[in-house]
């Protein structure tokens, strides 16, 4: 019974040295052919980055040409990528024998943001991109915020973004040229509007605030009046401040 014992055990041990072989063999296999492919990387076709500098993708991804295309996994190649500052994602394919495409998606900026004392971009959705500003900074203004109160506070992100959705020249007559958050009175609306200067939305309740700035812009443009501020935080009433019309000041 001990020599079965031993036989089986001997045999088990050869079997199992056996299976860890071939795995060796074909994991060196599987390296070799990596190493040996001869689908080498000579091209790499770029698009999409319009902010983003070719050669900082190329860096970032850690391509080098000549060395084979399948030595880096391409969803890897994809998230590095989206690390740059202005990307959203990127994806990569590959085309035999010898090219990579990157298609890259990049944020757009849609306002400047005041954060800790240094503007940044900050994207429609939310994103605040860490780029150095640039050429093209015709964009409205959010100020009043805090990197904690941005990122930590959903309550007033959430409001922050609700407001940005409504943000239009079809709600607004006009351009929206910064949006203020105070801790105590909330949000303020600063534009080149042809009713009103500076509107106070306070917080919350902003589909019913809309309609009364509707209301009120459309009492305004009818009477050929102006308003330097506007506040529409009060259930049963708006109140504004006045400013002689546009025809009246023409008189003076």
């Amino acid at each position: 019974m001990k020599r079965e014992g031993g036989k089986r055990q001997f045999y088990g041990a050869i079997w199992a040295a056996a299976t860890m072989g071939v795995a060796g063999a074909l994991f060196f296999g599987a390296s070799a052919l990596v190493d040996v492919s001869p689908f080498k990387l000579g091209k790499i076709e770029l698009s999409g980055n319009t902010r983003t500098p070719p050669e900082h993708v190329m860096r970032i991804a850690g391509l080098v040409e000549g060395e084979s295309i399948f030595k880096r996994d391409i969803d890897d190649v994809g998230e590095d990528i989206a690390k740059l500052p202005w990307v959203r994602g990127a994806k990569v394919t590959r085309r035999l024998p010898s090219t990579l495409y990157i298609a890259v998606e990049e944020y757009q900026p849609a306002y400047l943001i005041s954060l800790a004392g240094r503007l940044y971009y900050f994207s429609a959705d939310g994103k605040v991109i860490e780029a150095p500003l640039g050429g093209g900074l015709d964009f409205p203004v959010i100020t009043g915020f805090s990197w904690s109160s941005l990122e930590g506070d959903k309550q007033k992100r959430g409001e922050l973004m609700e407001l940005l959705g409504k943000v239009s020249e079809e709600n607004f007559g006009g351009r929206v040229e910064e949006i203020h958050f105070d801790a105590e009175d909330g949000f303020f609306v600063t534009g080149d509007f042809p009713f009103c200067s500076r509107i106070r939305f306070g917080r919350g309740e902003l589909d019913r605030k809309l309609d009364l700035l509707t209301r009120l812009r459309k009492t305004l443009e009818r009477r050929g009046e102006f308003a330097k501020t506007a506040d529409l935080t009060y259930d049963d009433r708006i109140v504004a401040r006045l400013e002689p019309s546009v025809r009246e000041r023409g008189k003076q």
